[in-house]
């Protein structure tokens, strides 16, 4: 990763009260980038076949612990609930890349419900999508995961815009799991499976879970 970011990058914001893109990233320590490597414990080396996205790292004082911690633990709820989703489907995590849309780090300690934010950053929030479909476009995945309901207000249609269509009048995950569209195929390019966030699997996950399995396993 760190030969990928000395030719391309991460995009810069202005400063501001909210967030910051000021920040080392520990990019040889398990977690999600780019506050860490984007792997998971003990698969240094991903094949990035499918490349999974959260919403944002979160708090940056949490990432700049990183390097004393080792890295994201393995018990955090998001990678340890995800990481059993992809076991139980036989996604192996030695094939999976972790990242997020936004790429900054937040100043507050609580991300809950802060993405109404970016809408006074917008042109931030297109150059991150604009760096991320960069990404897809070198590693070739062949899958590719949304977490969580911003992944389908506004990350996700920016990452492939034919999304905006494909989900047209669908403005909740039930709805776009009720209407069958929760997979979409790239043209030439990886599935795309927006599913809810591993952080609250325990109470979103439960309804939806069968069909997750199911297409984590055609993706797998």
């Amino acid at each position: 990763m760190q030969d990928y970011l000395a030719t391309d990058p991460l995009p810069q914001c202005e400063p501001n009260e909210h967030f910051t893109t000021e920040f080392a990233p520990f990019l040889s320590l398990p977690g999600f980038f780019p506050g860490a490597g984007g792997f998971f414990h003990g698969h240094s080396k991903p094949t990035r076949k499918v490349l999974i996205f959260g919403t944002d790292f979160g708090p940056l004082g949490y990432q700049q612990q990183l390097g004393r911690t080792g890295g994201e633990p393995a018990n955090n709820p998001t990678i340890a609930n995800l990481a059993k989703v992809l076991g139980e489907a036989n996604v192996s995590l030695k094939d999976c890349f972790l990242t997020n849309a936004v790429l900054c780090m937040w100043r507050t300690d609580s991300t809950v419900g802060n993405h109404g934010i970016w809408r006074s950053y917008s042109r931030y929030i297109e150059q991150c999508a604009t760096w991320h479909q960069r990404f897809i476009a070198s590693v070739k995945p062949r899958g590719v995961i949304l977490m969580g309901t911003p992944a389908l207000e506004t990350t996700g249609k920016l990452l492939f815009p034919a999304l905006a269509e494909h989900w047209a009048n669908l403005k909740t995950m039930t709805q776009v799991y009720a209407a069958g569209k929760e997979v979409y195929h790239e043209p030439d390019g990886p599935t795309v499976l927006v599913m809810p966030h591993t952080s609250y699997w325990h109470v979103n996950g439960r309804r939806h879970a069968v069909a997750v399995h199911q297409h984590l396993k055609l993706m797998g």
